[in-house]
């Protein structure tokens, strides 16, 4: 299902849920939204805009999925960052088969109001699928501020920047270590080149 509601209930249970009108007016203190959207289907982010009632300008945001940006609109907050992309195969370096990026980056959209956080970005995103997969049926995220979810996720976002970078350094620190024994290899001396520029892009990409 490309569109997915939680429900979090710090004084009940937390489930999954229709977005509807009656949903969102049972949000407070204790409850909040969280609202993710796989894909950038006009339909469906159109269908949404109007429920969460999203400025014009908002909407077109969603819909393009340009670069990165901060919006404040006022009632919300509209942010757009890029995840981490899977640089270095670890099972394909490990057998000496190189390096090859597994995954691009891709725009992630987080929209945060006082009641709700709404997602949105292009297939699956791996700390996403994360930190669903820690939820429990109780949990006390509906006591949180959408502010301090939508910053338990951006933190786990940077996690995956973090762990590409170390991946690609070790990568990197693997191939130098066959080059002591192997030299005079050509490919490897292509491999070594190719890591160093991942390693860089990643940094660059990180900074950013």
């Amino acid at each position: 299902m490309p569109i997915s509601s939680y429900l979090y209930d710090a004084e009940g249970r937390d489930q999954q849920v229709e977005l509807s009108v009656e949903t969102l007016s049972s949000l407070g203190d204790q409850r909040l939204l969280w609202i993710d959207i796989v894909g950038r289907d006009p339909a469906e982010l159109r269908q949404v805009a109007q429920a969460l009632a999203l400025d014009p300008a908002s909407l077109r945001n969603l819909l393009n999925a340009g670069s990165t940006r901060l919006d404040n609109f006022g009632k919300y907050i509209q942010l757009a960052v890029e995840t981490a992309p899977a640089i270095v195969e670890a099972e394909g370096s490990a057998r000496g088969n190189g390096a090859r990026a597994s995954q691009a980056h891709t725009r992630l959209d987080v929209l945060i109001d006082k009641a709700w956080l709404l997602t949105v970005h292009e297939g699956e995103v791996a700390f996403i699928d994360d930190f669903r997969s820690q939820d429990r049926a109780e949990t006390m995220i509906g006591a949180l501020t959408t502010h301090d979810f939508a910053a338990s996720l951006l933190d786990m976002h940077l996690e995956g920047y973090f762990k590409e970078i170390a991946r690609v350094e070790g990568f990197v620190d693997k191939l130098d270590e066959q080059a002591l024994i192997r030299p005079s290899s050509k490919s490897l001396l292509g491999l070594r080149t190719l890591a160093r520029v991942l390693f860089l892009v990643t940094h660059k990409k990180f900074d950013v």
